[in-house]
């Protein structure tokens, strides 16, 4: 099961934006992270790994499967580890109509220009055997997962993929470290929960030193019985509405 990662801390992990170079089979094993929001937590379609949210991943392998549709091609990619589903979307940019007639001559020359490429650069499918790299999302189709590809190329120099190989274990060190956050943004978290949360650990365990210091009780054992029965505790439960 993935780790419940609070939701305030979600975009403070310094790997939030990163491209994550996995292998096919990590990939296919990822789960969707667990928010907790107020206490509650719950299951989204941000992937986690190790304690990081991924947004994005990266892949290289060869075209094992082709599956031309209207509107996409379907991909089975093979790293050696595994096989997964790619989905490349057809020139989905063209359909975009967007009114030049109030911008300048220049940014309109500029805007034709980047129209021109898009459209000479119709994905028209890659074949059998190719070596390919695929950035884009993960998301689960038939409780499978699979990428929808952000950004896709043909690796011609097959030393690249080579290259990959060698380069992936520092990565995967890397995604293993646990999310720190700076000691600044802590405390400012930990000062927002005690606003929340009035009775926090703290507030109790300093309203129990000061009535065991101010009366000089001297309790034998520590019960909850004992300790919820202390005046000091059922002040601060009645002044919270703990009891209705």
């Amino acid at each position: 099961m993935a780790l419940a990662i609070p939701a305030l801390t979600i975009g403070l992990d310094p790997l939030f934006k990163v491209c994550y170079k996995l292998r096919v089979t990590d990939i296919l094993q990822l789960q969707k992270a667990r928010i907790i929001r107020n206490d509650i937590p719950e299951t989204t379609d941000l992937m986690c790994l190790n304690g990081h949210i991924i947004q994005k991943v990266e892949i290289m392998g060869i075209i094992v499967r082709v599956d031309k549709r209207e509107r996409f091609i379907s991909y089975g990619v093979d790293d050696g580890t595994g096989v997964i589903s790619c989905t490349v979307w057809k020139n989905s940019n063209n359909e975009q109509v967007i009114s030049m007639a109030s911008l300048p001559r220049s940014l309109q020359e500029k805007f034709a220009a980047i129209t021109s490429h898009y459209q000479s650069s119709v994905h028209e499918g890659y074949s059998l055997g190719d070596l390919v790299q695929i950035q884009g999302r993960v998301r689960v189709h038939r409780d499978m997962n699979e990428i929808s590809a952000l950004d896709h190329r043909k690796i011609e120099n097959p030393n690249v993929e080579l290259e990959r190989i060698l380069d992936l274990p520092k990565f995967y060190k890397l995604y293993k470290q646990p999310v720190i956050l700076p000691t600044k943004v802590e405390e400012h978290l930990r000062k927002m929960n005690d606003k929340e949360n009035p009775l926090n650990e703290t507030v109790l365990q300093d309203a129990i030193t000061q009535y065991i210091q101010q009366y000089k009780c001297q309790l034998t054992e520590f019960t909850v019985d004992k300790l919820v029965s202390l005046p000091c505790l059922t002040q601060l439960f009645s002044s919270n509405q703990w009891y209705e």
